[in-house]
């Protein structure tokens, strides 16, 4: 049949062992029917074998344990790879194309039928004498008998003499399946020996650290370092914390009580230490905190005002005292800027300063006149002397005030201004006046007869309008008055309602009203400054008390009171301002 189908097809084909690779043409065009024939029964013939080799395994597989299970799965997963490459082999073999047989002339067949012939008796030779049937017959005798074989249990097929690419691919994956085992197990190994060696490095370095680590105690303070505190605050301790702690290693730390002392005086300005200790196993720690009660209270400088005024030619001698109330009398430490020159007249500024041992600063200033004139010693008076004379000024201050000022500082005479708000441009003068030692008296606000004594209420509050001026330019109040007119006014001696009702509003404010004994008549425009000077002096030697009127607005009171001041002073007498030993000086008794 082989060769009636190689005459007909002028191929020369042989069949050798039952795979459809072994199959061969001496030629490779033309198409052969059996061959398609054949890799179909060869396909049939290994699935059904695939399929008893499958079910044959699930039924070892039930039978087996868990550790066998895997060996079994193991080795037929190697089966399946040693069935790959046989698959790949016959889908190669039917993709390979189809070549359809040509008409050939008849010397052209007789030419191939030698040929035939000649290829005929090749493969006879080769085949031992054996004719083609004969072979495919063993062929087929041989399939039988393997699947005989498979059928019996064995689970790997004899691979056959015509298979080398399968076998060259089988022991290649074996190689590689081998080849990945050691590679995974060199792995392991290695991740075993590094991780021996890790673990020993960190034992090694975890016993080092041990060697190195070293505990110390130390004691934290708690708040801030200096501690201020005011004089009189109670000290509150803001407390501290020792721990004992490792230089590198902390699992052994622990904190430990601290014991604290302090001698405070809260009352006493100074520094002073609060100690902190704390003691554990061989560990002592000490820590002090510093406590400062700072000193914020400046000195004290007094000037003896007796010294304020002298008489050229005199021995000038400085009267003043410094005292702070934490370091005592420091009157040495006070510091003098400026000089007082007793061969010429004229005013001398003195400053004084001084500083105490916590560093807080005073300061202090007076004037020094030095007079050619004589000079009022009012240190040598007492109230209520005869010799006294209370020099006092109404309806101020005015345009000629700050002159009047600067002659009574020459002579160093200090008198009582009762003020008014009719000028209120010089509201600021009444300050003046306050600081340079006179008495600042009330003498009601407008001034205004009509209007202040038209009521008890009326005159109250025009007088309580005035009260407030003078406690704001001064900081001070005051306790004297004088009624406009004097207290023997027909306005008020007329109306005995009114007079008891000013009566009860003075005692209510705690007020006293002053009236006058000498009076410079400088209310009169018909007087010089020579009449006012003679009316001053005439009524001065025979006056008792001695209360003299005049008025700062009145130009011949200022331009008298230079020469009055100079005579009354050579003639013994002592210029006093009204405070609260003053006796009362009234016209009439309210």
């Amino acid at each position: 049949m082989a060769d009636e189908r190689n005459k007909r097809t002028e191929y020369n084909w042989s069949w050798s062992g039952d795979d459809a690779g072994s199959y061969r043409a001496k030629y490779t065009r033309g198409f052969d029917p059996d061959y398609v024939k054949h890799t179909a029964e060869r396909r049939e013939e290994q699935e059904e074998n695939t399929q008893k080799k499958r079910e044959q395994a699930a039924q070892r597989q039930r039978r087996q344990r868990p550790s066998a299970r895997r060996a079994r799965l193991s080795a037929e997963q190697e089966v399946r790879s040693e069935d790959r490459p046989q698959r790949e082999t016959e889908k190669t073999d039917r993709s390979r194309p189809v070549e359809r047989p040509t008409v050939k002339s008849a010397q052209t067949r007789r030419t191939d039928s030698g040929k035939e012939k000649s290829a005929q008796t090749r493969r006879a030779d080769s085949g031992k004498g054996k004719s083609a049937q004969t072979r495919r017959a063993d062929s087929e005798e041989e399939r039988t008998a393997g699947t005989r074989r498979t059928d019996r249990g064995v689970q790997k097929r004899k691979p056959q003499t015509g298979s080398r690419s399968r076998r060259r691919n089988t022991g290649a994956q074996q190689a590689g399946a081998r080849n990945r085992k050691s590679t995974a197990y060199r792995r392991q190994m290695l991740r075993r020996r590094y991780t021996i060696l890790g673990i020993a490095a960190a034992a090694g370095i975890f016993f080092i650290l041990l060697l190195l680590n070293t505990y110390s105690l130390t004691i934290t303070l708690s708040g801030d370092n200096p501690l201020y505190l005011e004089i009189g605050e109670t000290y509150q301790d803001p407390g501290a914390t020792a721990i004992y702690r490792g230089s590198i290693l902390h699992f052994g730390d622990k904190e430990v009580p601290v014991v604290s002392e302090h001698e405070i005086n809260n009352r006493v300005c100074g520094t002073y230490e609060v100690t902190y200790h704390a003691e554990h196993k061989d560990q002592e720690a000490t820590v002090k905190r510093t406590v400062i009660i700072p000193d914020r209270t400046a000195p004290v400088i007094t000037l003896d005002e007796s010294v304020n005024v002298v008489r050229k030619g005199d021995e000038w001698q400085d009267s003043f005292t410094a005292t702070d109330d934490q370091d005592g009398d420091i009157t040495a430490n006070v510091e003098i800027l400026g000089e007082v020159n007793m061969r010429r007249d004229g005013k001398y500024e003195l400053t004084y300063r001084v500083q105490d041992s916590a560093g807080n600063e005073a300061e202090a200033s007076r004037t020094v006149i030095v007079s050619s004139v004589a000079i009022n010693r009012p240190e040598l008076a007492r109230q209520g002397d005869k010799n006294v004379i209370y020099l006092t000024f109404d309806d101020g201050p005015g345009m000629y005030t700050e002159r009047l000022l600067e002659i009574l500082d020459s002579h160093n005479v200090k008198a009582t201004f009762f003020v008014t708000d009719t000028n209120p441009g010089s509201r600021d003068l009444i300050g003046e006046e306050y600081r340079r030692g006179h008495t600042i008296g009330v003498h009601t606000s407008s001034h205004n007869y009509d209007l202040i004594y038209e009521s008890s209420e009326a005159f109250w509050n025009d007088l309580d309008q005035e009260i407030e001026i003078i406690k704001e330019q001064t900081g001070a109040e005051t306790s004297f008055m004088r009624y406009p007119g004097g207290s023997s006014n027909d306005l008020i001696t007329m109306n005995d309602e009114l007079r008891r009702e000013l009566v009860a509003g003075m005692r209510a404010r705690g007020l006293k009203y002053y009236d006058w004994t000498i009076d410079s008549y400088d209310s009169n425009d018909e007087y010089t400054s020579d009449d006012v000077y003679w009316a001053l002096v005439d009524q001065t030697t025979v006056a008792e008390p001695k209360m003299v009127l005049c008025h700062d607005l009145k130009r011949t009171s200022v331009d008298a009171i230079d020469n009055y001041l100079s005579w009354a002073i050579e003639n013994h007498y002592v210029f006093l301002p009204i405070t609260e030993e003053t006796p009362e000086v009234h016209h009439v008794d309210m």
